[in-house]
């Protein structure tokens, strides 16, 4: 599972969550789910320092191991292996637990992505028009393979979601082509 690595840390003790306190629910909504896993251990990615986040967003993300397969392989999305084509206008969709109604996940289907920006380490950001507040951190920015061509439809997740926009929609995800998934 992958998140933003800023989700795990506590500013009040300025330390990461014990991996154990960690819990994914499978289809959370209103109180229920369909599945229930605790993390069993998470890395943080390289460079990434939650007290220098301007600097460093572009790798603010972390992979968790669970300690129960959820799901089944066929309904596991995969990240995207490359970055999104550069320039602005792909359709993408962000679904997320957003601070004003987090027990019950809201998508925002009618976004796009604006362009690539960086942070101040120079990393890659990618930047968009989807609806986010607090607590739509950690969620996939989503791209249809093929979307409008014909091709298959599978879904894919180009981003994880770090930062929405002060006042306005739109916001910022880690590409998913920067994050690296431990080998089994």
């Amino acid at each position: 599972m992958v998140t933003a690595a800023h989700c795990l840390f506590q500013r009040r003790t300025g330390r990461y969550v014990r991996p154990g306190s960690v819990h994914f629910l499978l289809g959370y909504s209103a109180g229920g789910f369909a599945g229930h896993a605790r993390a069993e251990s998470f890395v943080i990615a390289p460079g990434y320092d939650p007290l220098r986040e301007a600097e460093t967003a572009g790798a603010d993300w972390a992979v968790l191991t669970l300690d129960a397969a959820l799901g089944t392989p066929g309904r596991v999305l995969a990240l995207a292996a490359g970055s999104p084509a550069p320039g602005a206008g792909q359709a993408v969709w962000l679904g997320g637990y957003d601070q004003d109604r987090a027990e019950v996940i809201e998508v925002d289907a009618g976004c796009h992505l604006l362009g690539t920006v960086r942070d101040g380490e120079g990393r890659a950001l990618l930047g968009h028009d989807c609806h986010a507040t607090r607590g739509t951190s950690g969620a996939p920015l989503l791209r249809q393979e093929g979307a409008g061509q014909g091709a298959n439809g599978r879904w894919q997740v180009v981003g994880i979601e770090i930062g929405a926009s002060a006042g306005a929609a739109g916001g910022v995800a880690v590409p998913a082509a920067s994050i690296v998934l431990p080998r089994n």
